[in-house]
């Protein structure tokens, strides 16, 4: 399992004690693109936690820290720290080809415009 969202992960679970090692952060906010409606029925898919949101919804006080397990601990889930912003390319690229979609419906356009200009 690699971070699917189709697939739950399966953890084994022994009745031997053990101990989690976290360390503790502070939610970064993200960017919001528009207001979430959240629904009553669990799961919920979010887009950006909204804390006090998730404290009304959940009648329980959230504090503003996350855990994350230590990379070392041999037990839990495949994870991997490192936050995902995005490469430059990728950027151009998106940017090369809605240049590049305006460009071609450009010229059929204009194309359009000559052809029906001479009927």
């Amino acid at each position: 399992w690699h971070g699917k969202r189709g697939e739950l992960v399966d953890i084994e679970i022994d009745s031997q004690p053990s101990t989690i090692e976290v360390g503790l952060i502070k939610p970064k906010q993200r960017i919001e693109l528009k207001q979430q409606a959240l629904g009553t029925v669990f799961p919920i898919l979010i887009q950006s936690l909204d804390l006090d949101q998730l404290s009304q919804l959940s009648n329980y006080q959230i504090i503003p820290m996350l855990a994350q397990l230590d990379i070392k601990s041999n037990k839990g889930f495949f994870r991997q720290w490192k936050p995902f912003y995005g490469s430059v390319d990728k950027h151009l690229g998106y940017a090369l080809q809605w240049f590049l979609m305006a460009l071609v419906l450009s010229i059929i356009a204009i194309r359009l415009l000559i052809k029906n200009s001479r009927n």
